[in-house]
């Protein structure tokens, strides 16, 4: 995928919703955020873009944070009583400037998101950063309600 055609095309580029059940109800209880582009009327998984390791990691991050916006607009309206999943890199946790989570997340709350309802599925995926400086952020973003769940944090790594 041409990360050039995705930054050209934001248009065109989606959030759509995978349902997550819950073993014991069997009911809807969240869903998971996924990135998707439209491109010759076909819908394409954005996976393999944020996954490429010679995709700027700025694409990335303005990409995420594009359909993460808009996801947080239609869930509010559509289903704000179930949890909204969205993955993101371990690195962008601990961004600051235009790319800052708490700032981004912040201004969800005060455009109406209960952030209680969020979980933030943090994966590891080549993070490169400080392990205590991405703990305090993971627990300042607790303290606004948002939910963490870690997926492959430090598996990596050898013990």
């Amino acid at each position: 995928m041409d990360p050039l055609d995705v930054m050209l095309h934001l248009d065109r580029v989606k959030p759509y919703f995978q349902a997550i059940l819950s073993a014991d109800s069997h009911q809807v209880t969240g869903y998971e955020v996924l990135g998707r582009i439209e491109q010759n009327g076909q819908i394409t998984s954005l996976g393999s873009f944020f996954h490429d390791p010679h995709v700027p990691e700025e694409f990335k991050m303005e990409v995420d944070q594009h359909i993460q916006s808009i996801a947080v607009d239609v869930f509010k309206q559509v289903n704000p009583d179930a949890y909204l999943y969205m993955n993101i890199q371990a690195n962008y946790v601990t961004m600051n400037g235009k790319y800052d989570l708490v700032e981004q997340f912040l201004e969800y709350q005060d455009n109406g998101m209960d952030l209680s309802k969020i979980v933030l599925e943090v994966t590891e995926q080549d993070f490169d950063g400080d392990m205590s400086q991405l703990t305090n952020a993971l627990k300042y973003l607790q303290t606004l309600g948002v939910q963490i769940a870690i997926d492959d944090l430090g598996k990596e790594q050898v013990i």
